[in-house]
């Protein structure tokens, strides 16, 4: 007999739930919810921008409860423009040559992260994008 595996939510509805909650639109385009800016060891020195929500609810994630299961209390709102200027500002401070976004999940707020990208082409930065592959928002 063929078992049937039933999540306890549902992902996608999760997503759009979360999305309405972590994104919203601003005088300079979409903003999104971040907890923090930090400068990190992980691929040799980083500075990660660690966003909030995602539509999941891995075992693996290493975000905090709090962060996970409150996103609408935690973080505050930031443009594309406010991320990238104080994800520069860190790198150049502490001598770092790589910046990220994590902690949740980048890709909800799609044009958020792309005019993200957009803000950061051509400052010399290697940019990583850590996703746990969520098609749902692309």
């Amino acid at each position: 007999m063929l078992e049937v595996f039933c999540l306890p939510y549902d992902p996608v509805q999760r997503h759009l739930a979360i999305e309405k909650l972590v994104v919203r639109e601003g005088s300079e385009g979409q903003e999104k919810k971040y907890y923090r800016v930090r400068p990190a060891r992980w691929y040799g020195g980083i500075v990660t921008a660690d966003c909030v929500g995602c539509g999941l609810l891995c075992k693996f994630c290493w975000v905090s409860d709090q962060v996970m299961n409150r996103p609408a209390e935690i973080g505050k709102f930031y443009s594309p423009n406010k991320v990238a200027h104080g994800s520069v500002t860190l790198a150049k401070k502490r001598g770092l040559e790589q910046l990220r976004v994590s902690g949740g999940e980048p890709t909800i707020g799609k044009p958020h992260l792309l005019q993200l990208l957009n803000r950061l082409k051509g400052e010399g930065y290697r940019f990583i994008l850590e996703t746990n592959g969520d098609t749902n928002s692309l």
